[in-house]
């Protein structure tokens, strides 16, 4: 009661209905953000994000033989940092890999493998430079190789832009965003060799931003799907943004031209998912009816399915072409040199007023996020 917690329910195809409530997560703080995969042994795997007193971690748990286990934690142990927004993907195998990205003083993605009976890899920095890493993506392909791909801003993120900040070599929050993807192979981060890109449309503020991507690795084909917003905004007498997802796959030395996804202008933040049944690739995303006149407004929420047959497709071009990883060199020097310094001093000031004893409370006061129903997530 006045907290979020993690339940799973399965559906029984052989007796068609709903099945017993399992309260999975059972801490005394919000958990949220989950995230399920099933591996190929049957086993499904549930990851969220946990908040445990200063620090919100992760959380995985595990069903199976028909029981499910006890939640444990896969963010480091005693790690005073904040982990955030999971996802989690199996391979034939029954090993789990989980993603997600954690800040210290920028984000950052990171990995880890997990196997019942045997339990937690190392965890692997997989994207750690200088710029914002987060919103990370998983998939397992049939090679047992974990592939993750992350949106990525600039540095020193949401750091000094303000409009009366003597320093402007921060990011603002709502800049633009490339995705990166990698796969490890052979214990080495490798990167398709062909980036992924999109034509800029220069009627467009921002329109080569991509952000939200999502990996699906295909049980058919061994195809490699990639699902990704593409940001739009619009100057005129009624400014206004939103997004639109794409879906693309990897051929070889190449990336499949992205299709849109029919009446999928929608917010940022919408979710959508990727299955796979008797040899046609199923998408699940989000619709919000938006009409051109005014693309920022959301005039109703529907969930949209669509298919394609696998056979139809023309086959990828050899396997993906891989090099390794070389994440860009710093791009900027940090804007705070002792940040966790700066927030206690922050922090803890105070001052007395009267009988009163006052404080420092910060955060945004004007800013047009993806809920602004005047511009709906400006480049600000």
């Amino acid at each position: 009661k006045g907290n979020w917690d993690i339940f799973a329910m399965p559906w029984k195809e052989q007796d068609p209905g709903w099945g017993e409530l399992v309260r999975i997560s059972r801490g005394t703080l919000p958990d949220i953000e989950p995230h399920v995969a099933r591996a190929g042994d049957g086993t499904i795997y549930v990851v969220w994000q946990s908040m445990q007193g200063r620090w919100s971690q992760i959380q995985l748990a595990y069903l199976k033989d028909g029981k499910w286990s006890e939640p444990v934690q896969a963010s480091p142990a005693g790690s005073e940092f904040n982990y955030w927004e999971p996802a989690v993907a199996a391979g034939q195998d029954g090993r789990a890999w989980v993603v997600w990205d954690r800040y210290g003083t920028s984000y950052d993605v990171e990995a880890r493998s997990f196997l019942p009976g045997t339990g937690f890899g190392n965890v692997a920095r997989v994207a750690t430079s200088d710029r914002m890493e987060a919103t990370a993506s998983i998939a397992v392909d049939a090679q047992g190789r974990p592939w993750v791909a992350w949106e990525t801003g600039g540095a020193n993120w949401g750091k000094d832009t303000g409009p009366l900040s003597p320093r402007k070599n921060g990011s603002v929050l709502g800049d633009t965003r490339t995705i990166e993807v990698v796969c490890l192979d052979g214990g080495v981060w490798k990167a398709p060799q062909a980036p992924l890109q999109f034509d800029t449309d220069p009627l467009s503020l921002g329109a080569n931003s991509m952000s939200r991507p999502m990996l699906y690795a295909s049980a058919g084909d061994g195809s490699i799907w990639l699902t990704f917003k593409r940001r739009y905004s619009r100057q005129a007498r009624n400014p206004s943004t939103h997004w639109e997802t794409f879906v693309t796959r990897l051929e070889g030395d190449r990336w499949m031209e992205p299709v849109l996804l029919p009446r999928s202008a929608a917010r940022k933040s919408t979710r959508m998912s990727i299955a796979e049944r008797d040899g046609r690739l199923w998408l699940f995303w989000s619709s919000e009816n938006r009409q051109y006149g005014f693309m920022s407004r959301p005039r109703g929420h529907r969930v949209i399915a669509g298919s394609i047959p696998l056979a139809s497709l023309t086959a990828a071009q050899g396997s993906p072409a891989l090099t390794q990883y070389r994440p860009p060199a710093g791009s900027a020097a940090p804007v705070h040199t002792d940040e966790s310094g700066d927030l206690r001093a922050i922090r803890g000031w105070r001052a007395k007023l009267g009988n009163e004893s006052l404080r420092i409370v910060r955060g945004d006061v004007h800013r047009h996020t993806e809920l602004s129903p005047d511009q709906g997530g400006y480049q600000d």
